[in-house]
């Protein structure tokens, strides 16, 4: 394990019993948004093998096994806790768990596809996150491709670094959209795009009926969602030569 980030694990330890209720304040329209915009993006195939790294408690492992249950997935988290949540929740045969931390972990065949979401920002520096990125692209077979999703920083952001490691919480890093390509060009990855995972309901503050959330999962495919996203996300791929 990255000893930076020790002190981590014993957070996402406590909160693994409660994170999904503490993140649920983010509302549903904003899970279902999220989960449909960056699972569609991996573009899933039939026999893929398919990781979720730095996984949690399984928020988009368990809608990827809903989605596709008859591909190989992979949930890697630090967090034997929150590992431990989601083979409960799904049942201990619908994914294979590694405990380990992107910097470290190695998978026993490379994958098809990775989704990584709200986890590289939350390591505490820029040498380690691109260690771990690099990891990543040693985990995908050769056109392979991963979407990573992190909190973006623009005019609205107040904070671009968080550090409370030691006071009950952890490191956290708001990226542009230009730091996510540089770190995941620095990986050796092609074909970067970045995008912007948007929910409307945040913005207008309105109660949209629920056949129209699409219309943001919509949104999020075009190049400027990059500047609206509530999370911005890169699609990347692991060059075949």
């Amino acid at each position: 394990m990255n000893s930076e980030q020790s002190l981590e694990i014993l957070v996402r330890d406590a909160q693994a019993e409660n994170y999904k209720a503490m993140v649920a304040t983010r509302g549903e329209a904003w899970w279902w948004i999220a989960q449909r915009t960056l699972i569609s993006a991996l573009q899933i195939k039939k026999n893929d093998i398919i990781c979720d790294a730095g996984c949690g408690v399984g928020i988009y492992t368990r809608e990827i096994v809903r989605r596709f249950p008859h591909n190989q997935i992979w949930a890697v988290d630090f967090s034997e806790k929150s590992l431990d949540i989601l083979k409960s929740s799904i049942g201990a045969s619908k994914a294979n768990t590694l405990v380990g931390d992107l910097i470290n972990f190695k998978l026993p065949e490379p994958v098809d596809t990775i989704l990584c979401t709200e986890a590289i920002l939350h390591i505490p520096s820029e040498q380690l996150r691109v260690d771990a990125m690099r990891n990543l692209f040693n985990a995908l077979r050769p056109g392979g491709k991963v979407v990573l999703a992190v909190v973006p920083f623009n005019r609205k952001s107040s904070v671009k670094i968080s550090d409370n490691r030691g006071k009950g919480g952890y490191y956290s890093y708001r990226f542009t959209p230009k730091e996510l390509i540089e770190l995941v060009h620095s990986a050796g990855f092609a074909h970067i795009q970045v995008r912007g995972c948007v929910n409307f309901r945040g913005f207008i503050r309105s109660r949209l009926p629920k056949w129209l959330w699409w219309t943001d999962v919509v949104f999020s495919k075009l190049p400027f969602s990059a500047q609206f996203g509530h999370l911005i996300f890169c699609t990347a791929i692991r060059p075949k030569s």
